[in-house]
């Protein structure tokens, strides 16, 4: 029985060591993972999402006249002095004072013809402007990622094409060289074919050039070099029905919302400066404590 343990304890031994050995094949990138990444290593994205953080803060700003105020302020002086008078006979004397003062405030708007309102629902427009401008710009950021990772599976597929065209037509040139040989043709047909020969390396080169570019505009879409890329299946089609031909919303449009937003919020601003040059009362307290000792 021990002798069937250790020959079962070698076999998974054996077995944990082949798979060891054979290396992991690497999975060709998909159009799915190419735009998580460029949504994840955005730095434009980055930046849309921390003016929208301060958007959020300047509405707390806002809200923050509307809400009760309260201050205070404390202070401490001690002054030395040196005197000397008749009444010292003449010798010089010291004398300290210590004086402290200590004061509460507590002040609240009452009224001011809704300016402090309309500041508020204007820093609240903002912020759902910058919300669907963030939204406009990661559509154009994943726009951008697909544009790249298509330009890259386009491209490598012209080069391929622009590779297998070259070898074909250095197969005619040879073939015109051999016809020339035994005098089927003229040097003017192998001419022609060395002139197609020298296209299809121009061909290639621009290709292998277009290829370059495409992989570059990829790594400042995506945020890193392509791999293996994998081929997008075809889209579906349309349905036909009714829908295929509805009329387009505005809120399909995404520069249209923020637009009017900011519209709204320009509207806000203006009203409320009007109310400026109208009245504005507001309740005050003031406490103070002062007290003094030498």
């Amino acid at each position: 029985m021990a002798l069937n343990i250790v020959k079962k304890i070698r076999a998974g031994a054996v077995a944990l060591s082949v798979l060891a050995i054979v290396p992991v094949q690497a999975t060709a990138e998909t159009l799915a993972d190419a735009l998580a990444s460029a949504y994840e290593h955005s730095g434009l994205l980055m930046q849309n999402r921390a003016l929208l953080r301060a958007a959020d803060e300047d509405v707390a700003v806002s809200l923050s006249s509307l809400r009760p105020i309260l201050g205070w302020s404390a202070s401490i002086e001690r002054s030395f002095s040196t005197y000397a008078t008749a009444a010292t006979s003449g010798v010089t004397m010291s004398s300290t004072a210590t004086e402290a003062n200590i004061g509460l405030s507590a002040s609240l708007l009452v009224y001011d013809g809704g300016t402090s309102k309309l500041a508020v629902e204007a820093a609240k427009e903002t912020v759902l402007a910058t919300r669907q401008q963030l939204i406009s710009i990661e559509q154009q950021v994943l726009l951008g990622a697909v544009q790249a990772y298509m330009n890259v599976v386009r491209d490598a597929q012209i080069v391929e094409l622009r590779r297998n065209n070259l070898r074909l037509v250095a197969r005619e040139l040879q073939a015109a060289k051999d016809r020339f040989e035994v005098g089927e043709v003229t040097r003017t047909d192998v001419a022609l074919a060395e002139a197609q020969l020298a296209g299809g390396r121009a061909n290639l080169a621009v290709a292998q050039g277009n290829l370059m570019a495409s992989k570059e505009q990829y790594a400042a879409s995506i945020g890193h070099q392509p791999g293996s890329l994998q081929t997008p299946r075809g889209c579906h089609r349309c349905q036909r029905g009714s829908k295929r031909h509805a009329p387009l919303q505005s809120a399909d449009i995404p520069t249209l919302p923020p637009c009017n937003m900011r519209f709204r919020r320009r509207n806000m601003g203006c009203s409320a400066r009007v109310p400026q040059w109208g009245r504005r009362s507001s309740f005050r307290v003031v406490w103070r404590l002062a007290g003094s000792w030498q």
